[in-house]
């Protein structure tokens, strides 16, 4: 090469360069001729700058060719040679070193690298700092990249996706959509890195749902942003990996938006969709888009490889790879996976292992971990277990439980049990909290029948507190198709009924109306299970987005109305438990509000406050999980396992002495009727009366030094109350707690709890932020729902008090608020909607005596100024004064509220005992959503009712509150058509809101197989219909259907029963009885009242000490139990009618049969626990007035069976040989008058047969016979002086569909005068319009 200047060398340096070579031949030419050399005095025409230029050329093109080490190298040499390195030298070097990362040394490159950037004074430089976030991201280090970002004053584009990268790298996905979200500009590659990040970390749903979001978006549909091949093949991986039908038909849908778009078919896109056929099995279109794809890459050739041995076509795979060696194609790792995969499905041993050996010979390619699984399982398939058990020995690195998972397998195929189990014991080292595992070893040594070994290992598995994780998507889809057969099934037998009423009576009809309730209810019911969405929180990540001091502020509401049926003991354990949660106590305030006034709930708050400063302290310092005393000291084994010094031990004992002494305060003062001293703090309460007294506000315990690790503010509050203002229950209490904590702290989220329901996970604050914080949630959740769950209930949950839903229609608004567990935003408890992002635009002039906020609010200025700064968005901590405690009383009063929106449109709503929903409604009908959250352990634990009237008493008050909800203007169908809550968010509303009234079909349904035994009729089809078997399979399958749900769930059979019966009984009891209380609001006669359900402590020392009883329905006076009674002693009447065989004989085959007898029993079954009672003493026994009522309601539904109407014999017209009206379906041949005791007994009669028509005693004995011809009956009625007998308007006692009246002069003239009716009355239009045909004199 002839001597050439710096400047031609650098210009064919940066455009002429096609192979590696070239670059080390320019390199040579540069430094023989010195031009890498720094030139600390350059001539005027030369550049100082040129060697720095021409390294940084080369570093760039040894970078393009792929050599990351010599780019390092020449680094070194570059300052060996003085050249001074700039901004653009350091991007290519920080590629280089993170292209090294497979070595050890790459991580150590980082930090030199970093210190040359600062030395160089370049740091500031947004290409290096994006080169430096990507380099940590890669190495894992997440932290390190998160600095150098948050150091980027105006991060761009480039840089935000680097970190979305990153975080998507690193299995952060919450903190990359908070990143994303929070982009002022985005282009694809940031939406693909998102999309990418769910791949990577198998959110895979995820991705495809971001994809869809991406497509809607309006950059997108604007053109301004357009997906791109990687865009395409990510989203395509995710569908690949989704598994289920959903996998397919994504695909599917994506492909064919790459077809309508005309994107061109790369060999990766190609390859992608050559991967999701494959693992989908259509084997037919992975082969199809493989020829599609012009230019085939070696990813694109694994890709079929892997689809047919995954499919079954190993020899075809053994082909295609001999076809890719003869187009001298270099195979990969992946290749050579895939290859050894269809070896040891189709157990070609000899050619797999000839295969792996030349893996390194002939292709140079190292065998990694995944190769040596492919060989173990290519060898245990075989049964070569030796052999496979060398091949691990021999292996250059430690396996993995890929490859002992391979051998494990391998095992059990062959029932080799003695090596499952050793290689099981290492496996379980490795994956301890891997459920198969446990399982397939198990299995392994039941195969054996070894009994006790199999039981040991999951025993093992069960004390380790692992589940067995089911087939989530075969459930899923398994769900849904029983779901639509039991759909399909109740429209059958609804057409049936249809089809059939003129040959059925009424128990048909009744029937038919109730099934129509239940299929309604069936598609609600799905519908609200197609949205299930479940939340995963990150508190840990949270607190690296955001510090502690930077959370917002939090005011606690604790709530209870009654110190007998709400223990002290009881709501001083849940304030202490709120006290002592992880987080700044300088963010919380801790509100009791106590509706009874009750100076032994203000003593024993009192009392806890001291115990707080010791409890607290202690909680934090050794990480105690459960932080309710009673519940804590209750377990001594557990809570010494965590912590053995002898340090906690003394603290321990030295705090549950503490705790002791404290609840002997407390039971020794609830016997007491004034137990402390009235002349100082209590003396508020010495001339009071419960609903009579005056707004009572006590500071307790104030955090005035903003101690860490201290108790927070506690206050107390009694709302005043007098006789004659309206008090709202606990939507009144809600309100003052509001306003009262809006004037004295003003936090900006509120958490509720009931008086029972302590804290059992110590970071629910920081897992509701998760859910609130960010400004996409915002402007979009309201509040923040965790499930109600119960601590120590009974075994199997005997009175069903465990409510298993809210997860299905959270992914439509999300779950209902249900009352207590919830944290709130102040603002949208204020009224604000998602849409009023600038408070200014709804309340103008906040602050300034706005007449709207005043009227809105209240006339209390520093309350109206509180609540501007929070409709304002103003977090910051308001501390409390005693002018503040002053202005709190004024709000507190009972006449504060009128005038105003309070309850209205303000706060908790009135006009229901559920004042829960009816808030939660409100909230959702403006367009918010809420979310529910299910942290585990789970946020909250509370006491469930412990018998039947406790129970039905607080399934009574909702039903009521529900339906008066329904039945009011706030029925969630207003909020449909003219707010924003969604039609589904609307089925899930009525779904709960119809409790009180599904009690009408309910009992009219288990009313109808009595009622047809007795009657000896039929509500369901006969065995000789088609349809007999419809009601069967229903029956079945709904109860598997629900039984499979529970077992799914880990809940038992017996779980299962329970609720299956407490459903029953609670539908015919307690929701019945609220439908009556809601009628008689309407009608005025009544109103409905708020009924507090008893509350009683125990804890789990308490299990198995005493009450075998326990679980053993229980009852008392009250009438709710006295519609189930009369259902069951009706059913019991029914049964022995049947068995006893006194139903009266049936008519042509149509009486009661066997479905009938199997429904009542199955009744008799639900009401096992009221048959039992009828037995039963005490509490466990059904009083003696409940039976009676009963009783007199079973002889007044005898009596009215009795009076039923009974079919006669119809006048009949010969024709054509049968008569033209046939004789209706008799329900017996006992034919009773009205008012009279006349038997008439009926045989099946022909023509010319004679009848013998017998009348009672009190007629004679007269006997006699008669001639007919078609079918002839005679009556006469008895007659008494003492009774009405309605002259001959009451002779109407035929049950034909028509009726012909003539009087005993009027003889038939015209023969057909009977076809001639029916010319006129026969046909469908005539059936709806005329009712009556006048025969005219003269032709009769």
């Amino acid at each position: 090469m002839p001597h050439s200047s710096p400047e031609s060398l650098l210009q064919l340096l940066q455009c002429f360069l096609k192979h590696p070579n070239q670059i080390k031949q320019i390199h040579s030419r540069l430094f023989t001729n010195g031009h890498l050399l720094h030139n600390q005095h350059p001539k005027p025409s030369a550049s100082k700058w040129m060697p720095t230029l021409l390294y940084n050329t080369l570093i760039r093109a040894h970078l393009g060719f792929g050599q990351p080490r010599k780019t390092l190298l020449l680094f070194i040499h570059m300052l060996a040679h003085q050249a001074p390195p700039n901004s653009h030298t350091f991007p290519p070097l920080i590629k280089a070193a993170a292209a090294t990362s497979s070595s050890s040394s790459s991580p150590r490159l980082g930090s030199p690298l970093h210190t040359q950037v600062v030395k160089r004074g370049v740091l500031r430089d947004p290409f290096i700092q994006t080169s430096f976030v990507s380099f940590y991201a890669e190495l894992g280090k997440l932290c390190d990249a998160r600095k150098v970002f948050e150091e980027m004053s105006e991060p761009c584009v480039v840089a935000c996706n680097a970190m979305i990268d990153g975080f998507g790298r690193n299995g952060d996905m919450g903190s990359a959509v908070l990143l994303f979200e929070s982009m002022p500009e985005r282009d694809v590659v940031s939406w693909t890195s998102v999309i990418n990040g769910f791949g990577r970390n198998g959110c895979f749903s995820e991705g495809i749902r971001f994809f869809q979001i991406m497509m809607n978006h309006e950059n997108v549909m604007g053109c301004f942003v357009k997906p791109n091949e990687a865009t395409y093949v990510s989203v395509l991986s995710s569908c690949a990996n989704l598994g289920g039908w959903g996998s397919i038909y994504w695909g599917k849908q994506i492909h064919g938006h790459v077809i309508r778009n005309g994107i061109e078919l790369t060999a990766f896109l190609g390859t992608a969709l050559v991967d999701l056929y494959g693992k989908t099995g259509c084997l037919n279109s992975a082969g199809y888009m493989y020829q599609q794809v012009v230019v085939k890459e070696v990813c694109t050739w694994n890709a079929m490889i892997s689809a047919l041995s995954l499919n079954g076509k190993e020899k075809e795979a053994l082909d295609l790879f001999e076809n890719m060696k003869m187009e001298r194609l270099q195979p990969n790792e992946v290749t050579f996976v895939a290859v050894l995969t269809a070896c040891a499905r189709g157990k070609l041993v000899k050619f797999g292992l000839e295969l792996f050996r030349s893996m390194t010979n002939d292709f140079g390619v190292e065998p990694i971990m995944e190769h040596y699984g492919c060989v173990v399982d290519l060898l245990g398939r075989a049964g070569l277990f030796w052999e496979a058990t060398e091949v691990i020995k021999s292996m250059p690195f430690e396996p993995d439980a890929s490859v002992l998972g391979a051998l494990l397998g391998s095992c059990k195929i062959h029932g080799t049990a003695e090596l499952g189990n050793e290689v099981g014991e290492k496996l379980l080292e490795l994956q301890p909290q891997h459920c198969g595992r446990y399982v397939v070893l198990s299995n392994i040594n039941a195969g054996k029948e070894r009994w006790d070994l199999a039981a040991a290992v999951r025993k093992t598995m069960v004390d380790a507190g692992i589940l067995k994780i089911p087939a989530y998507k075969l459930r899923y889809t398994l769900h849904k198709v029983i779901e639509f057969i039991i759909l399909f099934l109740l429209l059958s037998l609804l057409v049936h009924r249809l089809l059939s009423f003129n040959n059925h009576g009424f128990a048909w009809l009744i029937a038919f109306l109730c099934e129509l309730s239940f299929t309604l209810n069936w598609v609600i019911t799905i519908s609200n299970k197609w949205n299930i969405v479940e939340y995963k929180t990150y508190p840990d990540r949270l607190l690296q987005r955001v510090s502690k001091h930077e959370l917002p502020p939090v005011d606690m509401f604790v709530t209870t109305a009654d110190s007998k049926l709400e223990p002290p003991i009881i709501t001083i354990n849940t304030v202490l438990s709120l006290l002592a949660v992880d987080y700044p106590t300088n963010k919380l305030a801790c509100y009791v509000s106590d509706d009874g006034c009750s100076p032994l709930t203000f003593y024993s708050l009192s009392e806890a406050s001291k115990f707080a400063m010791l409890w607290v302290p202690f909680c934090k310092k050794y990480n105690v999980q459960v932080r309710a005393p009673f519940r804590y000291f209750s377990n001594n084994n557990a809570t010494f396992s965590s912590n053995d010094s002898s340090e906690f031990k003394q603290e321990w004992t030295l705090l549950k002495d503490e705790y002791e002494q404290l609840s002997r305060k407390i039971e020794d003062a609830v016997g007491k009727s004034i137990p402390f001293d009235v002349s100082q703090d209590f003396a508020v309460f010495s001339n009071i009366e419960r609903n009579n007294h005056p707004t009572i506000i006590k500071v307790l315990w104030e955090n005035k030094e903003d101690v860490s690790d201290g108790p927070p503010h506690l206050i107390y509050i009694s709302r005043e109350k007098r006789p004659k203002h309206p008090h709202h229950s606990k939507a009144g209490a809600m309100n003052v707690l509001t306003r009262v904590s809006g004037l004295m702290t003003n936090a900006p989220f509120m958490l509720n709890v009931d008086c029972d329901m302590f804290v059992n996970n110590p970071n629910i604050m920081l897992h509701a932020m998760c859910t609130l914080l960010g400004s996409e949630n915002e402007t979009k959740n309201a509040f923040a729902q965790f499930p109600q769950i119960f601590y120590d209930g009974l075994k199997d949950d005997p009175f069903g008090n465990q409510m298993y839903v809210g997860h299905g229609i959270a992914g439509i608004q999300g779950p209902i608020y249900a009352g207590t567990g919830c944290v709130h935003r102040r603002k949208v408890i204020y009224g604000l909607s998602p849409t009023d992002t600038k408070t200014g635009e709804r309340y103008p002039n906040i602050g300034s005596g706005n007449v709207e906020m005043l009227k809105t609010f209240g006339t209390s200025e520093e309350f109206t100024k509180s609540a501007g700064d929070a409709l304002q968005g103003n977090t910051e901590r308001v501390n409390m004064s005693s002018k503040s405690v002053k202005a709190a009383h004024r709000v507190g009063e009972c006449e504060y509220e009128y005038g105003t929106n309070w309850g209205i449109k303000v706060g908790w709503r009135y006009g229901s005992t559920t004042e829960d929903i009816l808030t939660g409604l409100s909230i959702h009908n403006k367009g918010w959503n809420s979310i529910f959250c299910t942290p585990d352990p789970p946020a909250f634990l509370g006491c469930a009712p412990t018998g039947g009237p406790d129970s039905m008493t607080q399934q009574k008050r909702w039903a009521t509150g529900l339906l008066e909800i329904l039945l009011s203007k706030n029925c969630p169908i207003f909020g449909t058509l003219f707010g924003n809550l969604q039609f589904r968010m609307f089925l899930g509303y009525f779904w709960v809101l119809s409790w009180g009234l599904r009690c009408i079909p309910e009992l009219c349904y288990a009313a109808l197989p009595a009622y047809s035994i007795i009657t000896n009729t039929h509500f369901l089809p006969k065995g000789q219909e088609p349809t007999y078997y419809i009601p069967i399979a229903l029956f079945v399958l709904y109860h598997i259907y629900t039984l499979s749900e529970y077992l799914q769930t880990g809940l038992s059979i017996r779980a299962w029963w329970n609720n299956q019966r407490m459903g029953r009984i609670t539908v015919m009891s307690a929701w019945l009885f609220g439908f009556i209380s809601v009628i008689l609001k309407l009608l005025g006669i009544s109103e409905t009242a708020f009924e507090v359900t008893r509350k009683d402590q125990s804890t789990s020392s308490d299990e198995g000490s005493e009450d075998t009883e326990a679980g053993r329905f229980t009852f008392d006076k009250s009438p709710i139990f006295v519609p189930p009674t009369t259902i069951l002693l009706v059913q019991l009447t029914a049964l022995a009618t049947a068995f006893l065989g006194l139903r009266p004989q049936d008519q042509d085959e149509l009486g009661s049969g066997s479905l009938e007898v199997i429904s009542s029993v199955w009744l008799v079954l639900c009401l096992w626990p009221f048959l039992k009672g009828l037995f039963g003493t005490g509490k466990y026994g059904i009083p003696l007035s409940t039976i009676s009522k009963s009783m007199m309601g079973v002889h007044l539904s005898l009596s009215i069976l009795s009076l039923k109407p009974r079919r006669l014999l119809s006048v009949g017209c010969p024709f054509a040989n049968s008569t033209l009206f046939k004789l209706e379906h008799i329900s017996d041949t006992s034919l009773t008058i009205p008012f009279c005791q006349v038997i008439v007994h009926e045989d099946s009669l022909k023509n010319g047969q004679k009848m013998k028509v017998g009348f009672g005693r009190d007629m004679g004995e007269q006997k006699e016979n008669f001639s007919w011809s078609g079918a002839f009956g005679y009556v006469a009625r008895k007659k008494r002086p003492i009774h009405a007998h309605h002259y001959k308007a009451d002779k109407g006692l035929r049950n034909a569909p028509f009726m012909l009246n003539v009087d005993c002069d009027m003889y038939a003239n015209n023969p057909k005068i009977i076809l001639h009716s029916m010319c006129l009355l026969l046909g469908f239009k005539h059936q709806k319009k005329v009712h009556i045909c006048s025969v005219c004199p003269n032709v009769t």
